[in-house]
């Protein structure tokens, strides 16, 4: 993580913000959720179809990783 973003995240929990700690099953809850929303709003032209493919295959990638 960046040393900018590491600040933020410090400040957000010194300000009450808590850490909510998802199980595997609850992100698959979001990403059935979430991925149609994402393709619909590349289709509107929010971003481009390559971009969100750009993102997805990042995600892939970092969730094989991580």
């Amino acid at each position: 993580m960046r040393e900018s973003n590491e600040k933020s995240l410090k400040a957000m929990y010194k300000y009450g913000m808590k850490e909510v700690k998802m199980t595997p099953a609850e992100i698959d809850v979001c990403k059935k959720r979430l991925i149609p929303v994402w393709d619909e709003f590349a289709a509107k032209g929010y971003y481009s179809k390559a971009e969100l493919a750009e993102i997805k295959n990042i995600l892939t990638e970092n969730a094989r990783i991580g």
